[in-house]
Order: structure tokens, then C-alpha cells, then sequence
């Protein structure tokens, strides 16, 4: 790191050195020390040192779903400019970028509206990379200048200000000046069967195929030294749904020698009374990422071990001695016939014996309802790119439909709410209109694809209410600012909701996430910006435990007295349970949207993300470079999606068939039918079993296995109440 001239604003003249402990105090309480460093002030021959001050500086890696994929990155460099008596507008600040002596990029806002604001530089073509499943990513080595520089309309310089950071210091959070990075360290972990080895002898059938054959829960993870132990031949797969449900099942495989590639095919259903029907089935691999076996602590080196992490369309190579699982997806469309199913899954191996499984389905003549939970994933990035400049219309036009992609792959998982994320930071276009192309197509794709529930838009990083250390934060707020903008951004908001055909009604606001009872500056600022969004007509969202807004979201209760409280407050009660999203207890994910959301009686369940496919610690595919949450991962064709994903879809699915069983309770117990009082007390009985936790194995009452047996259960009491006998 290079020696900086470091000032902060006149109020604070005083306070121009920190110490070590004085930084963290400046993350730990911005209500308290909000202090805007500097990288380098104005020149002296600008005539006014300290008019324009580089605030933050944050690099951020991200992919670009177009044809083809790629990892790029962006420095984004949060300033203040001093701007005495030439009204803002008037003003315009430009940047450029240099490694060594190389200039990089180039960025400027042309029209200020206040004295706070950032620059966005694009690293060039020859930083991006193709994506690689197991590389980390980051942008080369190196001293890194930013040179800014504030001008009035008629182009003259009124104050410039550079500044160098090392390579080592420019981090995908900011910490303050001088301090570094830190790395994420990753070690292989030790081999799972060696810890926890148990005893399982081959068939004489699995030596003459060359592989075991059996079956598990799609919760229990299927690692490459996974044994079947205790597992019976697999000999028929079996499975109920009802119509417009999609059911997962794994079918797994244990090599005894080489096997080369391995493939699975299911062939078309047919109905046992004859002819083919609306019964369709999907097949996987589930495909092996790294992951970390630990608590993500930054800095600390962590365990890593490949896990399987990813459903895929390529098949895998099997060699000696190892696991595998492939994944099936039975669907059943709305307007299937009911009745029994027919299909043959085929296993076939270039170096073994093929072997060919009955599966038998059957479809209920019940059509599930949509859940009146409101379900999503907070802070979609989806059509993020489209506020970026510098694409070509061709470009444009792929990124728009990987965004309808990733919304349609929301719409069929169960999502009944859209939840877009603004970009980092607060642009306008030549005319000095804000950029806001990616929320006209989020609702767009909100209105077609008929999401039921809320779209809630988050804003806080266009106001500059984001946390210290991320782009658009706290550092740059300015109230008045802040107040114009929002009212002008929520004006345009509600015009381009009736545009795109969507009620306002269905619209929420975030203006500020977790604002910490600690954070007091963030606290006001929020309370003082919901009063505007009230004031101008729309509904606030706050992920904070306060009564003064239309939902709150919060973390998952951890009792049910804690959970009664909750719903106490008196406006609606979301959860964003983000610790469910780690995917290693799928039980815990499938749990928390299913029996433990209709258990807290929450309103609705939105975990931060579905995918960090921007601001990503590298490359997300791998967690060697840092922790990810990506519950589907970007892929060729679309959304790829996980086990984790399916889970979470198999946790509504299952509140779908609680919510269908409390509609058929009553009135099946107005006309006599004695099994109804008999279900409703089964039903309560599987209410208060108790939950599993987030860490791994920790299943308490719900084990994998379990899940399959209480959803037999529930397909049975509706079968019972809803079908004619």
C-alpha cells in the first residue's frame, strides 16, 4: 500500500489519524464514527484541498451469462466532491483507472445531484476469463490508480484527486485504508470413510455388472466414497404425486471397477390401462463442487472436500471404487389423467452390464393449490447486467432473456415473489435520467410468467443506505439527496409498474437492509425514508423486527414462544433463513419452507440469495477463492439447478399439501366423516415434532427418511378427504 494523504470532512478536522482499533470502531459503530477517508486529495494547484475525496474502493467479480460465460470485474470508487455554490447539476466528475501505467477504464457521472457519488469502472476484455468449475478468479496483481477529477459544464477542472491501492488492499468489501485482504485459505479434508467407515460386501449380481445399484432419500448427500450399506437391491422404483407436482428421486451407483462413462434414461410413461399421458420425468447427474466442511470465517483456512453440489445434463466418467447419484424429476401436469404409470429407468455403463428398473408412479386426481405463504429469493440479480453500459444490443438482448430464465426457473420452483436487486450504484443516462433498465424487465417477467405475490424492489445502494463496506454505502448519504431520490426513483417505480401491467398494490420497498438497533445513523436514516415511501402510497419491507412497516423480515425464530411474539407485532412476518441456504442439511432447507414455516406461522419465507452471481467472493462454482450462496448456478442453456433447490421446492410442495389438508378438515367434519378429527390430530402430532438444525447431521425429529414417510402420509389423508370412496 502506497503512503495516501488521508483527510476527512471539516467537521471531523480533527480526528485526521486513526488507529488499527479506531478502523474497527468504524466498522463496528458507523452510528457513532462516520469518518470519510481519503485515498489522495485535490491537487494544490487546484486551489482547494480536500474539494473532491475518494470515500471507498471495492472490487467486484461477477459472471456475465452471455453465449458464452465469463468471469469480469469491476472497481467501484465511492467519492465526495465539495461543491460550494455551483448547484449540482452543473457538475460532473470523471474517472480513470490505471494498473502500473496502464490505463484500465474509464467512467464519469455527468450530472451530479449531490455531493456524494460513484464511479463504476469496467476492467477490460483481457481481465475476463471463461468460466472454469474449479479455478478461483481473481483480477491480476498489482498497484491499482484511480484519478478523479470534478469539472463544471463548460469543462473546466475545478478539483482532481488520485490515489493508489495495492492489489492486496482492494477487496471485495472495503475495510479502510491500509487494510488488507483477507485470503481465504482451503485444505483438502480427510476422506469421509475413513472416519466413519462402515462395512458393506458386494453382491455376486453387483460383481457381475461391474456396480451396486440402490436408492436414498433426495435429501441424504451421496458423496464419491459413499458405500450402500444397509441399502436393499434396488429392484422398483416407486412414487405417488398429484397433478401439477414435480417429485424428485436419486438413484446412486457404487463402482467395483472402471466404468467409464455412465448414463441414465427413462423411457416415456404409459398408463397401465393403456396409451401415454402427461407424465414426464427429467434426468440429472448430480454433478461434484468443492465446499467448505466448516463455519466460513474469513481469513481462517477451512476444510474443503468435493461435494455434490449440482444437477447437470453431462453424465459422469465412474471410476474404480466411487459413488455417483443421478437425479430424476417426475412431473405431473395439470391436466394429467389420474391413475398408474408405467416407466423403465435404464442404467447404462461403457464398461459394465446395462440394467433396466420398473418405475411405477401414481398420479392422485388432486390438484394442489398455490401456497399462501409468500415465497422467494430476496435480491435477485437477474437482469443486473442490463444497467451496466457498454453492451451491444445483440448482448442486450441475451442478457434480458437470461433473466426471463432465471425468473421462469423461480416461477417453477415455487417462488410467488420477485425481489430484484438495483445495481451497486446510483447512474444516469445522458439526460440525467436514473438507470433503472433491470427493474422494467423484472417486472415485465413478473407480470407474464404471474408471480401471485409481492414484487419488492431493493434500493438502499441508489440511496446510499448499503453498509460501510459495500458500494452506494452510508459513507456517501446525503438526506436531502437521498429524500429527492427516492421520491423520484419511486415515482418512476409505480410508472413503470402500470406499464408493465402490474397493480400497485403488489409493490413493496426496501430502502435500507438490517439496520442494527447499534447502527443508529442507518436506523434514523431509515425510519426517515419509510416515512417518504408511506408518504407517497407504497408498502415498506424491512429485514428488522419493527411494528412501523408493512412486512418485516427476519432471521429464523429459534423457539415458538419466539416465533408467537413475532407474530404478535401485528404486520405481516416474513423470514429469511439464509443459514438454510449452506446446503449441507437438506433437511433443515426442506424443514424451514415447509413444516417449520407452517409451524411459526410466518407469511413469508425470502432467503438472501438465489444466486451471487454478482459481488461474488471469485468464481462461484468454486468455493476455493471464498463462500457462495447459489441455490442454481448459471449454465449454458439456463438456471442449473442443485439439490438444494429441488429441497427447498419439496418444502413448499409439502406446505401445499398441509394448507389443502386444513381446507378439507372442516367441512369434512361438518358432514360426519370421523377419519377428519383423526388426521387433524395426526397433523398436530407432526407440528410439534422436533426441528433439525442448520449444522450438518442434525436432524432432531426429521431425518431424511422421514420426510418421505410423513409425505406419504399426507398424500394419503387428502386422497382420503378430497376423493370420493
Amino acid at each position: 500500500m502506497r503512503r495516501y494523504d488521508c483527510r476527512v470532512f471539516p467537521e471531523h478536522a480533527a480526528k485526521s489519524r486513526f488507529s488499527q482499533a479506531g478502523r474497527k470502531i468504524l466498522f463496528l459503530l458507523p452510528s457513532v464514527f462516520l469518518y470519510i477517508w481519503c485515498v489522495s486529495c485535490s491537487h494544490p494547484e487546484s486551489g482547494d484541498r480536500g474539494a473532491l475525496t475518494v470515500v471507498s474502493w471495492v472490487v467486484r467479480d461477477g459472471i456475465v451469462p452471455l453465449e458464452n460465460q465469463e468471469m469480469r470485474s469491476r472497481v467501484i470508487v465511492g467519492f465526495r466532491a465539495r461543491l460550494g455554490t455551483a448547484p449540482a447539476e452543473t457538475l460532473s466528475v470523471s474517472g480513470e483507472l490505471y494498473r502500473g501505467g496502464s490505463l484500465l477504464s474509464r467512467a464519469s457521472l455527468l450530472r451530479l445531484d449531490g455531493p456524494g457519488g460513484s464511479l463504476e469502472f469496467d476492467l477490460p476484455p483481457s481481465f475476463a476469463r471463461p468460466l472454469s468449475r474449479e479455478e478461483p478468479y481473481a483480477i491480476p496483481d498489482g498497484a491499482y490508480t484511480v484519478r478523479l477529477r470534478l469539472t463544471d459544464k463548460g469543462g473546466r477542472t475545478l478539483a482532481e484527486s488520485a490515489g493508489t491501492v495495492a492489489r492486496d488492499s482492494l477487496c471485495r468489501t472495503f475495510r479502510g485504508p491500509g487494510v488488507r485482504c483477507p485470503p481465504w485459505g482451503c485444505r483438502a479434508a480427510p476422506e469421509r470413510t475413513a472416519r466413519n467407515l462402515r462395512t458393506w460386501t458386494p453382491t455376486s449380481a453387483d460383481w457381475e455388472r461391474g456396480y451396486a445399484v440402490f436408492q436414498t432419500s433426495p435429501l441424504e448427500r451421496v458423496f464419491p466414497d459413499t458405500l450402500p450399506s444397509g441399502a436393499a437391491p434396488l429392484e422398483t422404483i416407486v412414487a405417488a404425486l398429484s397433478l401439477d407436482e414435480k417429485k424428485p428421486i436419486t438413484v446412486s451407483i457404487r463402482s467395483l471397477r472402471d466404468l467409464g462413462r455412465v448414463t441414465l434414461a427413462v423411457s416415456p410413461f404409459r398408463r397401465a390401462s393403456g396409451g401415454t399421458g402427461t407424465v414426464t420425468a427429467q434426468v440429472a447427474s448430480v454433478g461434484l463442487l468443492t465446499e467448505r466442511t466448516g463455519d466460513d470465517e474469513s481469513g481462517v483456512p477451512s476444510e474443503c472436500r468435493a461435494a455434490p453440489r449440482i444437477l447437470e445434463p453431462e453424465f459422469p466418467v465412474v471410476g474404480k471404487d466411487t459413488t455417483r447419484a443421478f437425479w430424476l424429476t417426475l412431473s405431473a401436469a395439470a391436466d394429467a389423467l389420474p391413475g398408474e404409470y408405467r416407466a423403465v429407468v435404464t442404467i447404462s455403463p461403457e464398461r459394465g452390464r446395462q440394467v433396466a428398473i420398473p418405475l411405477h408412479a401414481s398420479v392422485l386426481p388432486v390438484t394442489l393449490g398455490e401456497a399462501d405463504i409468500r415465497y422467494g429469493m430476496m435480491m435477485d440479480y437477474a437482469f443486473y447486467e442490463l444497467d451496466s453500459p457498454g453492451w451491444t444490443k445483440q448482448e442486450r438482448r441475451m442478457l434480458a432473456r437470461r433473466g426471463e430464465e432465471i425468473y421462469r426457473d423461480l416461477r417453477e420452483h415455487g417462488m410467488t415473489v420477485a425481489y430484484p436487486h438495483s445495481r451497486f450504484i446510483f447512474a444516469t443516462d445522458r439526460n440525467g435520467e436514473p438507470v433503472t433498465d433491470s427493474l422494467t424487465h423484472a417486472l415485465r417477467s413478473y407480470r407474464e410468467l404471474g408471480f401471485p405475490g409481492p414484487f419488492c424492489w431493493y434500493l438502499g445502494h441508489l440511496l446510499n443506505t448499503a453498509k460501510p463496506q459495500h458500494p452506494g454505502s452510508i459513507l456517501l448519504y446525503d438526506e436531502g439527496v437521498a429524500e429527492r431520490r427516492l421520491r423520484d426513483l419511486l415515482q418512476r417505480f409505480g410508472r413503470l409498474a402500470r406499464e408493465a401491467g402490474v397493480p400497485r398494490d403488489k409493490l413493496l420497498v426496501q430502502v435500507v437492509d438490517e439496520p442494527d438497533a447499534k447502527d443508529r445513523i442507518r436506523t434514523a436514516t431509515a425510519k426517515r425514508l419509510h416515512a417518504v415511501v408511506r408518504g407517497l402510497g407504497f408498502r415498506t419491507l424491512i429485514t428488522r423486527p419493527w411494528p412501523e412497516v408493512s412486512v418485516m423480515c427476519t432471521g429464523t425464530p429459534q423457539s415458538d414462544g419466539e416465533a408467537a411474539r413475532l407474530r404478535a407485532v401485528g404486520n405481516e412476518w416474513w423470514i429469511y433463513p439464509n443459514e438454510a441456504l449452506t446446503g449441507r442439511n437438506l433437511c433443515y432447507t426442506r424443514y424451514v419452507f415447509g413444516f417449520g414455516a407452517w409451524r411459526w406461522g410466518v407469511k413469508g419465507v425470502v432467503p438472501w440469495t438465489y444466486q451471487m452471481s454478482q459481488g461474488s467472493n471469485g468464481n462461484p462454482f468454486t468455493a476455493q477463492d471464498g463462500p457462495e450462496i447459489m441455490v442454481a448456478y448459471p449454465g449454458a442453456h439456463g438456471p442449473l439447478p442443485t439439490p438444494l433447490w429441488e429441497a427447498i421446492r419439496d418444502g413448499i410442495t409439502d406446505y401445499r399439501y398441509i394448507r389443502m389438508l386444513e381446507r378439507l378438515i372442516p367441512p369434512a367434519k361438518r358432514r360426519g366423516d370421523p377419519r377428519a378429527w383423526g388426521i387433524e390430530r395426526n397433523l398436530a402430532e407432526m407440528k410439534r415434532a422436533a426441528p433439525p438444525l442448520s449444522e450438518e447431521g442434525r436432524f432432531g425429529d426429521w431425518p431424511p427418511e422421514s420426510f418421505e414417510g410423513r409425505r406419504k402420509d399426507l398424500v394419503a389423508w387428502v386422497h382420503a378427504l378430497a376423493v370420493p370412496h
